[in-house]
């Protein structure tokens, strides 16, 4: 239980991390997903307090339901990191080659901010291609290789994501629940502190 617990709280925060990503969390907003940013980061942070606190806690170790709400929370933020993932490397070769694929819905350009933060994303996850301080739009396509083959699907990816937010959404509430009713599941709590019976009245005579 405390292993898929940690696992919770560790990809959940992972998913928290990337969905306030400048470029991501700009097309969570926007309206190609029609999603409220600001309430989905708000239930997440909730759930990932509950489970930062439940951490080490004996009762959750008790309670099977849990557990496997744990799990699938688990694998729909795994999901979803792997998709935002995805998305975010679009976003960026996007901003390399001058083109809006992946991210049509949010107008022309970036604020300094958002290119800053392009430029340091690329400088150190892709060092295939070549972006210089001066040149934000530059496209290096000698350096490239198979990554220029990839094409994006943009209305596949809208889906994709929505979908994942939307389940882990879902997910999140009775995991909240639970995390915060902990009298809920009495058995755990008797389990946890098992009491000896009293024998001294029950002995016998031959």
């Amino acid at each position: 239980m405390e292993t898929a617990l940690g696992a919770a709280n560790r990809l959940l925060g992972n998913v928290l991390k990337k969905l306030s990503e400048d470029l991501v969390a700009a097309y969570v907003a926007s309206s190609e997903l029609g999603l409220s940013f600001t309430r989905i980061k708000t239930e997440l942070n909730y759930t990932l307090g509950l489970l930062h606190a439940a951490q080490g806690r004996d009762a959750v170790c008790y309670n099977p339901g849990l557990q496997e709400l744990l799990e699938d929370l688990n694998k729909k933020a795994d999901e979803a990191e792997d998709a935002l993932d995805e998305l975010h490397f679009f976003m960026i070769q996007d901003e390399l080659d001058g083109t809006r694929d992946a991210t049509p819905g949010l107008g022309g350009g970036l604020s300094g901010h958002g290119r800053h933060a392009v430029r340091h994303t690329v400088g150190n996850c892709l060092p295939c291609f070549s972006c210089s301080r001066t040149q934000d739009n530059a496209y290096n396509k000698t350096n490239i290789g198979r990554v220029g083959a990839l094409q994006f699907d943009r209305i596949a990816m809208a889906k994709r994501i929505k979908s994942l937010i939307g389940d882990i959404q879902t997910l999140c509430a009775p995991v909240s629940n639970l995390q915060i009713n902990p009298s809920s599941y009495p058995t755990a709590a008797k389990a946890a502190s098992p009491k000896r019976p009293n024998t001294s009245s029950t002995i016998t005579q031959d």
